[in-house]
Order: C-alpha cells, then sequence, then structure tokens
C-alpha cells in the first residue's frame, strides 16, 4: 500500500506573509500599479485559486491596509 504523505498548508499564514512582502515592495518604492509587476498577493492568489478571493479582497479597493 502506498501512502502519500500531503503536507497541509496553512493559507492564513500564506496571505499575511503574501500581504507583508507586498507592503515591502511599496515601502521600497515599487509602483505595483504598474501592469508588469506581479505582486505575492497575485501571485498567491493564482497559485491557489481557493484564496484567490481573500487576496483580491487584500488588494488596493480591499482591507490591504487596515
Amino acid at each position: 500500500m502506498n501512502q502519500t504523505i500531503i503536507p497541509q498548508i496553512n493559507l492564513e499564514n500564506l496571505v499575511n506573509s503574501a500581504k507583508q512582502e507586498t507592503l515591502l515592495m511599496i515601502e521600497n518604492g515599487i509602483d505595483i500599479g504598474d501592469s508588469s509587476i506581479v505582486t505575492p498577493l497575485e501571485s498567491t492568489a493564482n497559485q491557489y485559486p481557493e484564496i484567490a478571493e481573500l487576496c483580491n479582497q487584500c488588494g488596493w479597493f480591499g482591507n490591504f491596509f487596515r
């Protein structure tokens, strides 16, 4: 019998980390409004579709700066 170990990912920590990395980009003068820039939040949303809505809520029009 083949037993596969599936790691559990804490999605809330993942989003919080991406949010902090995106804030660092802003603090370092990176214009995240530039369409050629992919932020950690965007990347996380693309990688984990099940939390895309949460990542989108963290954007400019959501609760990003709360």
